[in-house]
């Protein structure tokens, strides 16, 4: 019979100085495992220098108006808050904010529902905007630029702006202007689309930006553009001019990436954006790994592809970051099933970066990589074997100022290659032994009884 799975349990006490993450320290009855013969040696080396804060809000996730019913928001975003550890969320998410109707909390059809899997006879709108902002702990908003596709709406949707920040400003500190005006109108596919889409979005800025600012001077600003294209940044800046550009507080990307471009590429190509746009501050508005989501990509796979993805954007500076998406387009991705009753692999694993990953940037190298931080006179290690194989692990601790483990668990689950079972993730202890040299060791994937066969998470505390 296998293990039992990882099961919800909420409460609501201190973490980190705001929520407890419930159930990411919890432990299933499996245990100790007998290591095989034959393994991969694997040395990791933590440099000791601290390299760049950690903001807390790179975990933050995509509030999805269509796909979270208004009734179940409540409980979906405790979840969000309680176990997955979430710090931001972005609303109304993902392409809604193009076609949301703000007064009256409805989504009207639009051409290409069907290719969004929105059905506009559906009962099931999400919460509204004061709803949420009552619920969520920090929300950033997203405005339409669809609109000014067509240049004669610019002025309803500078007003429809202006008026949102009049509503919600005081609770809503980061603002970010359009979903992608790139892709709009097949601009992908139609350089001369791209270039008039181009201009009619900073013709929007232009005018949006000094009429938000002038409603709250207190707010972020965020002008968004595509990360693979900086130039585009660049001309963005041109046209709206510098008057203007000097009220913009930072502009926002969607790095989807994995493939091409990978997610190391992000601390790169984010300082790209940096240099075309002359703006230090970024926004991951919209991020995730594998657009299409690749039947490799699930549950625990996907959850140590985001160990190391979530590091790419710590290494880049980037101020805060939204997971998209986090609820139904690719089941296989979830964080909690849809009971809300069990966390799945990302959902854990989510939880426990926010919670471990933050302080101090500790770079890495060796074998493997990983995400190490230091926080207070703790270091904290979360490592994804990222492969079936058993691996035995070695890092020297000398010159960390830790001398013992304060705690030791692997996230695994029992069938990695399983779309279904890869996501139902279970917590044990981690078996580890310390030399007298200090030298951590321990064994990944070790294929026994008690462990899964591969891609297993290790989440170590020194101290």
């Amino acid at each position: 019979m296998r293990g039992r799975l990882f099961r919800l349990t909420i409460r609501w006490t201190a973490c980190l100085g705001v929520l407890a993450c419930a159930g990411a320290g919890q432990l299933s009855a499996a245990g100790q495992a007998n290591t095989p013969a034959a393994t991969l040696p694997v040395l990791l080396r933590i440099d000791p220098n601290p390299v760049t804060a950690i903001s807390p809000e790179i975990y933050g996730v995509n509030y999805d108006w269509n796909k979270v019913p208004a009734a179940e928001t409540p409980e979906w975003i405790k979840f969000m808050e309680s176990t997955a550890c979430v710090r931001l969320m972005l609303y109304p998410g993902g392409w809604n904010p193009e076609h949301y109707d703000w007064a009256n909390n409805s989504m009207p059809a639009w051409h290409n529902q069907l290719k969004n899997g929105f059905d506009p006879a559906a009962d099931r709108p999400g919460a509204d905007p004061r709803t949420f902002l009552s619920l969520a702990r920090e929300a950033a908003f997203v405005t339409p630029s669809t609109p000014v596709m067509d240049p004669a709406t610019l002025p309803q949707v500078v007003a429809l702006s202006r008026d949102l920040v009049r509503q919600y400003g005081a609770k809503v500190p980061r603002w970010d202007i359009g979903n992608e005006w790139w892709i709009q109108r097949g601009g992908l596919r139609f350089p001369a689309i791209l270039s008039e889409d181009l201009a009619r979005y900073a013709a929007l800025v232009a005018a949006v930006v000094p009429e938000m600012k002038a409603e709250n001077p207190h707010i972020s600003v965020f002008v968004s553009g595509d990360w693979e294209h900086p130039e585009e940044f660049a001309e963005i800046r041109k046209l709206v001019g510098p008057k203007v550009w000097a009220q913009v507080d930072g502009v926002s990307i969607h790095p989807y990436c994995g493939l091409q471009p990978t997610c190391d590429s992000i601390p790169t190509m984010t300082n790209a954006v940096r240099q075309a746009s002359g703006k230090d501050r970024v926004f991951d508005s919209q991020w995730m790994i594998r657009m299409k989501g690749l039947p490799d990509d699930y549950g625990i796979k996907n959850a140590n592809r985001l160990v190391l993805a979530l590091s790419d954007i710590a290494h880049a500076h980037i101020e805060a970051a939204i997971l998209w998406p986090v609820t139904s387009y690719i089941p296989q991705l979830n964080f909690v099933s849809k009971d809300y009753a069990t966390a799945y692999a990302p959902g854990i694993l989510f939880g426990w970066m926010s919670q471990d990953y933050e302080g101090q940037i500790l770079n890495t190298s060796g074998d493997v990589k990983a995400a190490v931080a230091k926080s207070a006179s703790d270091i904290h290690i979360i490592l994804p074997s990222m492969r079936l194989a058993p691996m035995s692990v070695r890092i020297p601790l000398n010159g960390l100022g830790v001398k013992k483990v304060v705690s030791a668990q692997v996230l695994y689950s029992d069938d990695p290659d399983d779309a279904h079972q890869g996501r139902l993730a279970k917590v044990v202890p981690l078996p580890t032994q310390m030399s007298s040299d200090y030298v951590l060791t321990f064994t990944l994937n070790p294929g026994s009884t008690n462990r899964g066969k591969g891609w297993e998470i290790a989440r170590i505390s020194l101290q």
